[in-house]
């Protein structure tokens, strides 16, 4: 005799197909049989209450999710396009795989000047000790009255937050900082495309979407993430 089909919120209802099922936690502390406040899951429409599926049950996050094996296969297979189309800067990156000093330079105009940026750039999901946050980059440029070109970095967060992360200059004798090309990778828009891919990642593994970035009002299912980043790469 084969084992009934358990289901989870994120099922369409088995029997009328017409909603998404819906979960009811019921009472902390009140599980005993017939107990009004125990855990249950039923269809609003027709009423059927399906087996609840407890192996999808993510207690950390307080969300059903569970990847099927095809869905996990095809995850593994987005991650290897991830890493070969937007790879991560390395040991062995060399100074020609950055845009080079002087072609930071090269619409500045002549003497000393200043550009100061008013906006950061796109938001970018950076992965921290216990859970995602998004930064966003602001550089500032020009020459000093010494003929010292200048470069910074700007990192700021989504609270107002902004710290310089960086800053490269000129040698004084006008030659180009020898260290510029290993942070001027970072300037690569590949590096921002790289993060959110591997957030979207995230998402599908987890259903975490901490950053918001499918919004609300949502029913995000482990199909629509895995969807979502075959789309976007």
């Amino acid at each position: 005799m084969s084992e009934p089909k358990l289901y989870t919120p994120l099922d369409d209802c088995p029997v009328c197909g017409k909603v998404r099922l819906t979960y009811e936690a019921g009472g902390a502390e009140c599980y005993a049989p017939f107990c009004q406040d125990e855990p249950m899951l039923f269809c609003e429409e027709c009423g059927h209450d399906p087996e609840i599926d407890w192996g999808a049950w993510n207690h950390e996050k307080g969300i059903f999710w569970k990847l099927t094996d095809e869905q996990r296969k095809r995850l593994r297979v987005l991650e290897a396009k991830i890493d070969e189309v937007y790879p991560q800067p390395d040991g062995n990156w060399l100074p020609e795989d950055a845009v080079k000093w002087d072609e930071v330079f090269a619409d500045a105009p002549a003497g000393e000047f200043e550009w100061t940026q008013d906006e950061g750039g796109d938001w970018t999901p950076v992965r921290g000790s216990e859970t995602w946050y998004n930064v966003c980059d602001l550089f500032n440029m020009g020459r000093d009255k010494d003929g010292k070109r200048w470069l910074e970095r700007h990192e700021g967060d989504c609270d107002g937050n902004w710290n310089v992360s960086w800053r490269l200059e000129d040698n004084d004798d006008g030659s180009p900082p020898a260290d510029a090309w290993q942070y001027l990778l970072y300037m690569h828009c590949h590096h921002h495309l790289r993060a959110v891919s591997k957030y979207y990642v995230y998402v599908a593994e987890t259903g975490d979407d901490c950053l918001g970035v499918y919004y609300h009002p949502k029913a995000l299912t482990p199909q629509d993430a895995v969807d979502a980043l075959e789309r976007y790469l």
